[in-house]
Order: C-alpha cells, then sequence, then structure tokens
C-alpha cells in the first residue's frame, strides 16, 4: 500500500498529528522518522499531546528504545507517565534503560507503584538493580536526590574506614566526578555530606557522623 493512500503528505492540509497517527497505523517507521525530523522536536512533542494514548503506544512500538527514551525525556511529567502505565511493561521497560539514572528515577516515582514494579521487574538485572536502589527512596533521602554514580557511606563508619574503601575501589571510583559523599543512616536517610579532602584533615578514627 502506498504512503499516500492513508498518510496525508506534508504537502497537504493536514494535521501534523494526523499524519504521525497515520503513518503509525501503517508502522511505516523510515517516513515516522522522517516526519519527526521535518517537524522538529517541539512540533512532535505537540502532536503527542493531541494523540489518544493507544495512538501514542502505536507510535512508540516502532522507535528504537534510544530514541524513545529521549522523546520520552521532553514530554511533561504528567504525559510520560501516563504513557509508561498504559504501554506493555517489557516495552516501558527498555525504554527505561536507555534514560539517564536520574531521569529514569524520576519517571518511575511518578508512576503507580504498581505499574513501576512491574516495569522494573521487565528490566535486565544490572539496570533493575539502580532503578530499586533509587526510587526506595523518597526526595529527602540519598537515592531521590542523585544519579546512580555517587559515593555514600554509614554515619557510623570511621573515616579509616572510608578510606580503605577509597582505596580498594580505586578503579571503579575513578570515573566517578565527584568531590563529596553522602552520609546515610543503616536505613538510607541522608544524614549530611561528606567532603572528600576532609578525609586527610581529620583523625581517621572519627566518625563519618561527626566530621
Amino acid at each position: 500500500m502506498k504512503l499516500d493512500e492513508t498518510a496525508p503528505g506534508p504537502g497537504t492540509n493536514v494535521a501534523p498529528w494526523k499524519r504521525i497517527v497515520a503513518l503509525s497505523a501503517e508502522k511505516n517507521k523510515a517516513a515516522l522518522e522522517s516526519e519527526f525530523e521535518r517537524l522538529g522536536a517541539k512540533e512532535v512533542l505537540r502532536s503527542l499531546s493531541r494523540m489518544s494514548l493507544k495512538e501514542q503506544q502505536q507510535m512508540f512500538s516502532l522507535l528504537d528504545a534510544e530514541d524513545a527514551s529521549d522523546l520520552l525525556e521532553e514530554m511533561p511529567d504528567e504525559q510520560a507517565a501516563a504513557l509508561m502505565e498504559y504501554l506493555d511493561p517489557a516495552d516501558a521497560a527498555h525504554i527505561v534503560e536507555e534514560m539517564e539514572s536520574d531521569e529514569a528515577a524520576d519517571l518511575l516515582g511518578d508512576l503507580d507503584t504498581q505499574d513501576a514494579e512491574r516495569i522494573i521487574a521487565a528490566m535486565e538485572p544490572e539496570a533493575a538493580d539502580d532503578a530499586l536502589i533509587l526510587t526506595r527512596y523518597d526526595e529527602n533521602v540519598a537515592g531521590g536526590l542523585m544519579v546512580r554514580e555517587y559515593l555514600a557511606f554509614q554515619d557510623d563508619q570511621t573515616l579509616k574506614e572510608v578510606i580503605t574503601d577509597l582505596r580498594e575501589n580505586a578503579d571503579e571510583y575513578r570515573g566517578y566526578d565527584v568531590q563529596y559523599a553522602y552520609v546515610v543512616s543503616a536505613s538510607g536517610t541522608l544524614q549530611g555530606v561528606l567532603v572528600l579532602r576532609d578525609l586527610i584533615l581529620e583523625s581517621d578514627a572519627r566518625r563519618v557522623s561527626e566530621v
């Protein structure tokens, strides 16, 4: 079937969102991507706001997970959450796995608890672990305040224990762009911040909570 039989081209007087819906119904991925490039991000987002959840789902099913995640991150929070709850958990999981860790945590935190759990259950184990760490916290605790790549130590640890950990995991931590670590309680509640330079200025017998 030719494209113009079901999907009016850009030269016709048809609303952009209707062209996107028609192309999605045809499962014409190449033409859909071309339409996105022609319209630009703002018009694509405007078109999405006119589409039903079923129409959005049909469109997102044609996109690569990376492209879908980029688009989802630009959508209003409420609209993005509604779509994620509508998608099949496996499809939603592929999209979340492509998102930045803090963006993924924010999105999952906006979802109904059961929907978020279904999506996390469908994710790859490592990505699921990251998501669980970040989404189990409220905004006033450490996990909800940062991206996945961070340093955190319990408040009852000594500075000597912290220094030992830093040295033993130097290869891993070297890629972290941090100048401080978070101090958390045994339950994960954020207690404060430890400036890393203080490690060499304080007695290593002191506890993290005392610095």
